[in-house]
């Protein structure tokens, strides 16, 4: 079978599901050092610990957005031709006659 989604959807999703973890990763990495740093704790800890943090709520939030793109019609994969196995043992169309 054949499956087709919208050039833009694949980009949007995309976006979300590689930018997010990496800006929520160096984020919290950022303010964990910062933090601990402040509060006489190994910056390398509190870096750590944020960066971890920061990428599980990155998840969470993939999760939930990725359950809300799932119900819009617009990012759900459409069957747009069904392949049938043919004498020759290739694949060919449906609409090819095969």
């Amino acid at each position: 079978m054949a499956v087709s989604l919208a050039g833009s959807a694949i980009v949007g999703a995309a976006g979300v599901l590689y930018f997010l973890p990496a800006v929520g990763l160096l984020g919290g990495a950022w303010g964990g050092h910062a933090l601990a740093a402040s509060r006489d704790i190994d910056p390398n800890l509190g870096a750590a610990l944020g960066a971890l943090g920061a990428l599980c709520v990155s998840a969470a939030v993939i999760a939930t957005y990725g359950r809300r793109l799932g119900q819009r019609r617009h990012f759900v994969p459409r069957i747009t031709r069904v392949l049938v196995a043919t004498d020759a043992g290739g694949v060919g169309s449906e609409t090819e006659g095969g």
